[in-house]
């Protein structure tokens, strides 16, 4: 902590993990950012692994300000009255501007000497050193939420590293996101999070089937190396196998019997599939994940389900192979999409779509290729999102090369709940928001799509839950211009 913000050593560290407040309902989690398009969000995970970390060295509260939904000033008001010593709050390139608005606010607003601010998120991972810079009350930034670094530091003093970047201090040879070469097909564990220290029965997801869940992860990062993705930042590294049972006897204990395992690519390899199946059966969870097309074949599928998995959410992308070569390496084709969804619907497990619109390079017909193939596959539900530039991604370099401020200041100039920002103003950027909106009412307003998300809702509560996320899913992605959010 910087020297103006140094905390006597006789004074014990009070910590708030915090969620901070926000004008939409803004998913800021695990790397990424956006804005919700249906009525759901849920634990944050960047919060909910370090509570785990951290509640053992200090006294650590947990606010999250759009789960209870408090505005601006009932945050700051609430954050006043606790008095503490840390925080470690998120943000994104979905929300930066708030953040930065609120947290100088909260800080001037601190009675005695203020807290320090330590931040996690897409932006922290990419442009932590050009977020600290603009925002010079920031004392740091952590870039691996599984990491101890943090609570080292504030324990024994322990200086930065290729995981925390702390202001005033020297750069270690290595502070930004590890080379995937290094550190690849590791394996990490970290204490059982302090789920209790949510409000669970505040947060909530269009696929959970049965009432209160939880969200976990087996793994970090991902292996198919998709040149538009963040998550292709992330190296791949395993949750080991009895890390993940600890905290998963943990939860029974709280009466959860749902999961929602956020991990970018929980279909990381057969062998990992049938490793975390092979834990899951018998105890009973029902739960929902994302796969990856190559690895959704009839016996790993069959697995899955008789695990309790019910819900697969797999990246189609598109329906031009042309694109799909170009942009997922030839990983995918629209070959294999049809016998993932086919496979799945023949095994009962229910299919949410991913698909990219105006990838570089794609015209309108292409588009509507995408939109066609989204209706063909017989999948229940589709989320299209306009592409969208994200800094540290080898295609946010190649699209923008040449063009002014490049990528170094991209979370500056993005907004991706709108897919605009420097793609702003060039050729077709209105026609893709047009043709994204289409797609929607395309999918959703389908009798078919109706008849069978009503059929399959079997109480007046489901019922009422579903009118709640079609309302938000068509006044955000049907009427009015959004973008780059899932």
């Amino acid at each position: 902590i910087s020297d103006a913000m140094a905390i006597p050593s006789s004074s014990p560290y009070t910590l708030i993990l915090l969620a901070p407040p926000g004008k939409d309902l803004y998913i800021r989690d695990n790397y990424c950012s956006y804005t919700a398009k249906t009525n759901c969000y849920w634990t944050p995970l960047d919060l909910l692994v370090q509570s785990g970390i951290l509640r053992d060295q200090f006294s650590t509260e947990v606010l999250d300000c759009l789960a209870l939904g408090l505005d601006r000033r009932q945050a700051i008001d609430t954050i006043r009255k606790k008095k503490p010593t840390v925080i470690l709050a998120l943000t994104g390139m979905v929300s930066w501007k708030e953040d930065e608005e609120f947290f100088r606010q909260l800080l001037q607003r601190s009675q005695g000497r203020r807290p320090a601010l330590f931040v996690m998120g897409d932006v922290a991972l990419t442009a932590g050193r050009e977020l600290m810079h603009q925002w010079e009350f920031l004392d740091g930034c952590l870039l691996d939420y599984t990491s101890r670094s943090l609570a080292d530091y504030l324990s024994a003093g322990t200086g930065p590293s290729k995981d925390l970047l702390l202001r005033g201090k020297e750069e270690s040879s290595n502070q930004s996101a590890p080379d995937p070469e290094e550190v690849s097909a590791k394996y990490f564990r970290y204490p059982v999070p302090d789920h209790r220290a949510f409000p669970l029965s505040r947060y909530r997801h269009p696929l959970v089937r049965s009432g209160r869940f939880a969200t976990v992860i087996s793994s970090l990062g991902c292996n198919m190396g998709c040149s538009f993705c963040v998550d292709s930042l992330i190296p791949l590294r395993l949750r080991q196998t009895e890390n993940l049972y600890e905290e998963l006897v943990y939860l029974r204990t709280l009466g959860i019997r749902e999961l929602y395992f956020y991990d970018p690519m929980f279909t990381s390899s057969k062998h990992r599939i049938s490793e975390v199946c092979d834990v899951l059966e018998p105890m009973g969870f029902s739960w929902f994940c994302n796969a990856h097309v190559r690895m959704l074949d009839e016996e790993t599928i069959r697995k899955m389900k008789a695990a309790g998995c019910h819900t697969v959410m797999v990246g189609f992308e598109s329906g031009n192979d042309s694109t799909l070569q170009k942009y997922k390496g030839g990983r995918v084709s629209t070959s294999a999409s049809r016998d993932a969804a086919r496979l799945l619907k023949k095994a009962g497990i229910s299919t949410l779509g991913y698909f990219m619109l105006g990838l570089p390079g794609e015209t309108e017909k292409d588009i509507l290729n995408t939109i066609d193939f989204s209706l063909a596959l017989s999948i229940d539900y589709a989320s299209f999102n306009i592409y969208s530039p994200v800094a540290g991604t080898s295609l946010a370099a190649e699209s923008l090369s040449g063009t002014q401020g490049a990528t170094g200041d991209l979370w500056k100039q993005m907004d991706r709940t709108t897919g605009s920002g420097t793609m702003e103003g060039e050729p077709g950027q209105s026609a893709r928001d047009q043709l994204r909106r289409l797609a929607y009412r395309r999918f959703y307003l389908r009798p078919s799509c109706m008849l069978r998300q009503l059929a399959s809702k079997r109480s007046p509560g489901s019922l009422l839950k579903m009118t709640s996320d079609f309302a938000r899913l068509a006044r955000v992605n049907m009427t009015s211009r959004r973008g780059n959010t899932s």
